[in-house]
């Protein structure tokens, strides 16, 4: 099924799963997923820029980036799963997009293979095994329903730095990575260091400790590097109908910490997700 689409001004279409998959339903239901984080991406990205998608699904984030980089500008949009990577090929070429290079891998901390948990329902919900770990902390994950009975995948693994190096690519256009890959952000973001250091590019992503913590890492990795590397975190409030002015909530490292706390002590595995810009930016 393909879904036109007109969301912040930007025109596109997405074709989306037609069996019951959550983020496919919210795009059928709706016309409209994630729009708070899109509308930051209109403050960062602009005809020439490079936009690099980490965990880029069927591709709604990076239809929308291309628009914003145009014809001058270049989409980088990483995708591991098969199915998924497979489906944002086509939503690419349906777009007729020439700015967008899809990678079939995740970004991490390591180049090599690795293993993907696939959710049977919910494709945002994958999960890289990023130690020997993660597949019993999957099997005591509190409440969920689909990793019982899902599928396991070898996937490629690269880190940002050595993609960029590899492809000779020109990271000073680089202006905004956006991240949601269930827990292994801080994995991807140990893989940038010389990006970061180079060019600070300002970032959204996925703010979820039990995932972290299931992937082997913690929300502490998160907040240490904002502070090492002269981050401002921003949180991203979901509401569709807040004003844009209010849309940012100034967080400081004591308010992330406080809200790490309350999320570990409740029965939900749900983030938020998180702008980081750079404090010289």
């Amino acid at each position: 099924m393909i879904v036109p689409i007109e969301v912040c001004g930007e025109k596109f279409s997405i074709e989306i799963f037609d069996h019951d998959e959550t983020i496919s339903n919210i795009i059928r239901e709706d016309q409209i997923y994630s729009i708070n984080d899109l509308k930051q991406f209109k403050k960062f990205l602009n005809k020439g820029d490079y936009f690099i998608d980490v965990g880029a699904n069927i591709g709604w984030h990076t239809l929308f980036g291309s628009q914003l980089v145009g014809d001058t500008g270049k989409v980088f949009a990483f995708e591991p799963a098969k199915k998924l990577f497979n489906l944002l090929g086509s939503n690419v070429k349906l777009n007729g997009l020439n700015n967008t290079i899809v990678v079939n891998s995740a970004v991490t901390n390591y180049v090599g293979t690795g293993e993907l948990v696939c959710s049977s329902k919910n494709s945002g919900d994958n999960v890289v095994c990023e130690d020997d770990n993660t597949e019993n902390n999957l099997k005591n994950w509190y409440g969920h329903k689909d990793h019982d009975k899902t599928d396991r995948e070898t996937i490629n693994c690269t880190t940002l730095d050595e993609y960029i190096k590899t492809n000779d690519i020109d990271a000073s256009h680089i202006k905004l990575i956006k991240m949601d890959i269930q827990g292994s952000e801080p994995h991807a973001l140990e893989g940038m260091k010389d990006l970061i250091k180079r060019y600070h590019p300002a970032i959204i992503l996925e703010y979820s400790p039990k995932h972290m913590k299931i992937c082997g890492s913690s929300p502490f990795d998160i907040l240490a590097f904002i502070d090492k590397n002269d981050y401002i975190p921003y949180h991203i409030r979901e509401q569709r109908d807040i004003a844009d002015e209010d849309i940012l909530y100034n967080a400081s490292v004591i308010d992330l910490i406080e809200v790490t706390q309350q999320l570990f002590a409740g029965n939900t595995y749900n983030g938020f997700d998180l702008l980081l810009v750079h404090k010289h930016k």
